[in-house]
């Protein structure tokens, strides 16, 4: 049933790749470690036990109680070795980053940073690691073991959640393949909540881009309507200055919630209500 539901393309790509879903065929034997991101996360793997040879470190990680259990493990047994200079170098290289799915102004925006990439990329580790239960953060632990568990999974597939998608919401969900401008074109209704998640840091480059997309969000925009969306830059000056100009920023909501965020790698997060023209 949901194979006819597909878009033609869609369908041909997964009747080719459906081994993602058999375990014995799927690369480690996990959907979560098909495409460039798993392949990272196997090497990543492989270089925890047979590399710095810590897995048992990290598997006490993933089972840590508590949050000072957590970082007791993670400061004594885990940091020094994982975090080495050269390895951070590696991961930070423009190869590996695009492996991940960092394009090039995303890289630009974290070389920019103190530190660099490998000062990002502790400071991203140090953060995850203090927020929450590693156990419970299915954005980190999925990569580590290759599967979701019941404690640890995204919202939509609890069983609660799951059985009211099926009850009759998922029929509120469209799917479109193109730009957000592209699908903004065809929009006739008004839309009152944008989630732009980091998608805009890859047009920083391009204020003509950016300004097609956010004239694309202000005519559609209904009464009231906000937007967020995160980045790696530290702010979000790098939008044209005719967008900042119709944005209101809710900084400190914005920023109270960015604290405890569980992904860790953005440095910024933000919320903004959409003026009206004049």
């Amino acid at each position: 049933m949901l194979r006819q539901a597909l878009p033609e393309a869609s369908r041909e790509h997964w009747d080719r790749e459906i081994r993602l879903f058999v375990p014995d065929r799927a690369r480690g034997r996990s959907f979560y470690y098909g495409g460039t991101s798993g392949l990272v996360a196997l090497a990543l793997r492989a270089w925890i036990r047979h590399g710095v040879r810590i897995w048992g470190a990290v598997e006490r990680l993933l089972v840590a109680k508590t949050l000072e259990e957590q970082l007791g493990i993670y400061r004594a047994q885990v940091r020094g070795k994982l975090l080495g200079e050269g390895l951070l170098r590696l991961v930070g290289s423009p190869a590996v980053m695009s492996l991940v799915g960092v394009p090039e102004p995303q890289r630009r925006m974290v070389l920019e940073r103190p530190g660099g990439v490998p000062g990002f990329l502790r400071e991203c580790l140090d953060h995850v690691v203090s927020v929450a239960l590693l156990r419970e953060n299915y954005f980190w632990s999925v990569y580590l073991t290759g599967s979701y568990s019941r404690e640890s999974c995204p919202r939509y597939l609890e069983p609660r959640r799951l059985a009211r998608l099926k009850a009759g919401l998922v029929e509120n969900v469209r799917t479109f393949t193109g730009t957000v401008t592209q699908c903004l074109a065809r929009e006739t209704e008004p839309i009152t909540a944008f989630v732009l998640l980091d998608h805009i840091d890859w047009l920083a480059p391009h204020p003509r881009l950016l300004e097609e997309e956010w004239g694309g969000i202000f005519r559609v925009a209904g009464p009231g309507a906000r937007v967020i969306f995160r980045s790696s830059g530290r702010d979000a000056l790098f939008l044209p200055l005719s967008v900042l100009g119709r944005l209101q920023f809710e900084r400190e909501r914005a920023e109270a919630l960015h604290r405890p965020d569980r992904v860790g790698t953005y440095a910024s997060f933000h919320i903004a209500r959409l003026a009206p023209a004049f």
